[in-house]
């Protein structure tokens, strides 16, 4: 019975020894494999977390997040945390936030980084659990050394055909967008304003009995030169982090007065 007893303890020590073997290995290899990782990430509201479906959040959620906030593990490890964090008014008191993280993450075998064990590549969506704040978000950028955007002026022209009166008169010159660093981010130079021309109604003129075009005098072509602080990605300029400066595309910018969105028709890029 003694030499059963002591066969047995010698096997639990065996199984013992094995699983702390094993757990020590897998502690070590898991050690090994950690990386931090910059990425920026572009907040989304509720669950949109497909490819392209970048948009707004809830102004009070914003103003939850702050640079330095963390996400932590529950054994008090560093999951995530933010150090940097650029956001500017878009519609209807909402925000678009983008937030620049260092991350902790693990990189498997193929070379596939895991983010609390779920790839975290470009368009990735990600989850994080802040001290005042549960956000989720897409990945547009990642990068193994910290992320420091690039940002340049460039002048544009903008031309809106058919405006509505109302948006015409309250666009000035030096409506802003400014960002939560105070920087801003657009500025108007100049604005001119003209009768517009581009839906006309045909009547008949009562007295000459002539066909003739008629605009309407509540419309306006608004033809405006904005400042940007654009940033550089490759070869390209983005406003906002998200929108392409290019001839022909189309450009949203929330001044404080007003919300224009209208076609770029020329850039200048400052020396």
């Amino acid at each position: 019975m003694k030499k059963y007893f002591k066969k047995l303890n010698i096997f639990i020590l065996a199984i013992l020894f094995l699983l702390g073997f094993s757990l020590l290995y897998f502690l070590y290899s898991r050690a090994r494999s950690q990386a931090n990782v910059y990425v920026m990430v572009g907040l989304v509201r509720g669950q949109q977390t497909s490819a392209g479906s970048l948009s707004s959040i809830p102004f009070w959620l914003d103003q939850a997040i702050s640079i330095g906030d963390k996400e932590t593990s529950p054994l008090g490890g560093l999951n995530a945390e933010v150090y940097d964090k650029i956001s500017y008014s878009w519609y209807s008191s909402t925000q678009m936030t983008f937030l620049y993280l260092r991350v902790s993450s693990i990189r498997d075998r193929s070379g596939i980084y895991l983010y609390k064990n779920k790839p975290l590549s470009v368009g990735a969506a990600i989850d994080l659990k802040l001290p005042k704040a549960q956000v989720q978000g897409l990945v547009i950028e990642m990068a193994e050394e910290k992320i420091v955007p690039e940002y340049k002026k460039i002048t544009i022209s903008v031309f809106g055909k058919g405006a509505d009166i109302w948006i015409a008169n309250n666009l000035k010159i030096g409506s802003t967008v400014v960002d939560n660093k105070g920087q801003v981010l657009a500025k108007v130079l100049s604005v001119t304003t003209s009768t517009s021309t581009s839906v006309g109604t045909l009547v008949r003129d009562a007295n000459t009995n002539k066909t003739i075009l008629l605009f309407d005098s509540n419309e306006r072509d608004v033809e405006a030169e904005v400042e940007l602080m654009a940033r550089k990605i490759g070869n390209d300029y983005y406003f906002g982090e998200n929108q392409r400066i290019r001839v022909g595309e189309q450009i949203s910018l929330p001044f404080k007065e007003i919300i224009i969105s209208a076609p770029i028709t020329s850039i200048e890029k400052s020396q």
